[in-house]
């Protein structure tokens, strides 16, 4: 069975907008972020934090892992949150209970509009798409507008040979970068 990758961007395209715009890198990435062995930038404009995997190796685990593509809206995942396979990408994550400290909860779970006859559109327009979506679920789901909010989130998009095997979703997971969440953020209007 084919194991499913998903590339990560924590709200990335616009990073080259907010950057122009004046923007600055005001938090460091969370942890579970850096053990994929990712390259990040942090800034707390809306869809304007990226990460980029490149070269990551297995973050460490210890409970049963879940694959990125069976996180629905309302998993919180904590600790290494997302494992990488070899290339680096992120292919499994550890739910845990949203009443207990967790590092992240997914916001939203966005799908591509093109078919299965449509050819992989390259990183930066599937990226594109995930950090208009997941800011779209984002203020559905939390109750404020991403960029408004001291959250920060991070989107796990498709890949060209995921896409290829019909891959077409997106996940998008609120975090604090300050700190740990200890509740859900659902509805929460976290920043209100």
């Amino acid at each position: 069975m084919r194991r499913p990758t998903l590339s990560v961007l924590v709200a990335g395209l616009a990073l080259g907008t907010a950057l122009a715009a004046g923007a600055c890198a005001d938090t460091d990435p969370p942890t579970w972020l850096e053990q994929l062995g990712a390259p990040t930038t942090t800034t707390a404009a809306p869809a304007a934090t990226t990460t980029t995997v490149a070269g990551g190796g297995p973050a460490t685990t210890s409970a049963a892992a879940t694959p990125i593509t069976d996180l629905v809206a309302g998993d919180c995942v904590d600790g290494s949150a997302f494992s990488a396979d070899s290339t680096g990408e992120a292919t499994e994550a550890q739910v845990v209970d949203c009443a207990a400290a967790h590092d992240g909860e997914v916001v939203g779970v966005i799908t591509y509009t093109e078919g299965p006859e449509v050819a992989f559109p390259g990183a930066d327009q599937v990226a594109a798409y995930a950090d208009e979506q997941c800011a779209i679920a984002f203020e559905a789901y939390v109750g404020v507008a991403y960029g408004t909010s001291p959250l920060s989130m991070v989107s796990l998009w498709p890949t060209e040979a995921s896409w290829s095997g019909g891959d077409r979703e997106a996940v998008c997971v609120a975090f604090d970068p300050a700190a740990q969440l200890t509740a859900t953020v659902a509805g929460s209007a976290a920043g209100a």
